[in-house]
């Protein structure tokens, strides 16, 4: 397909987009260190797996199994940044287990 079929057609706004999906994410035994830069104003986080742009494929997952196990995440970064430890969003299942998150 070379366009957007949404151009030929009648009845209303449509859109053809691709969409990036990952069948199965594996986040295990990992040790981080969450580090907050001067002068910088992005939030340090651990596992974050986040959906920037939710309106371009409304309610499809982009991340469809996920498992977090046995990981630690130590805080370095000032606590009044507010550091994510773990964070997930369009993640269709999860298992989040044997975690260690310092603040």
């Amino acid at each position: 397909m070379n366009d957007d079929p949404g151009a030929h057609s009648q009845g209303g706004p449509y859109s053809y987009a691709a969409l990036w999906q990952e069948g199965h994410l594996f986040v295990e035994k990992t040790v981080m260190d969450l580090i907050a830069y001067p002068g910088n104003n992005i939030v340090p986080g651990g596992i974050l797996i986040l959906d920037r742009r939710p309106t371009l494929h409304g309610d499809q997952f982009l991340i469809l199994d996920c498992v977090a196990r046995g990981n630690v995440i130590g805080n370095t970064a000032d606590p009044s940044a507010y550091p994510n430890g773990i964070g997930f969003d369009s993640v269709r299942n999860a298992i989040v287990e044997a975690n260690i998150v310092q603040s």
